[in-house]
């Protein structure tokens, strides 16, 4: 079964870049894309990553002082929606 992808949704696109480039020297499997349309507020870019990598994501960027973006996940029916918080 392949692993489910969550979008990260940051405020802005410089805060979207500079967390791709933490998160790649993290070694995390990241990946820019264009944010899909239903999914929360802020840039258009995003980042997506397998689900099971969101809480070191986030542990990541708070340790270099940057907030936390918001993640979701895709839904059987196709809709996005909140990825649970670890």
């Amino acid at each position: 079964m392949k692993t489910p992808r969550v979008v990260a949704v940051f405020e802005n696109t410089h805060a979207t870049l500079k967390a791709e480039k933490i998160l790649k020297e993290a070694g995390l499997d990241i990946r820019t894309a264009v944010k899909p349309s239903g999914v929360g507020p802020g840039c258009q870019l995003a980042l997506t990553m397998p689900a099971v990598s969101t809480g070191l994501a986030a542990q990541t960027l708070q340790g270099h002082r940057m907030r936390t973006p918001l993640f979701f996940i895709s839904a059987p029916d196709g809709k996005w929606e909140r990825a649970p918080e670890e």
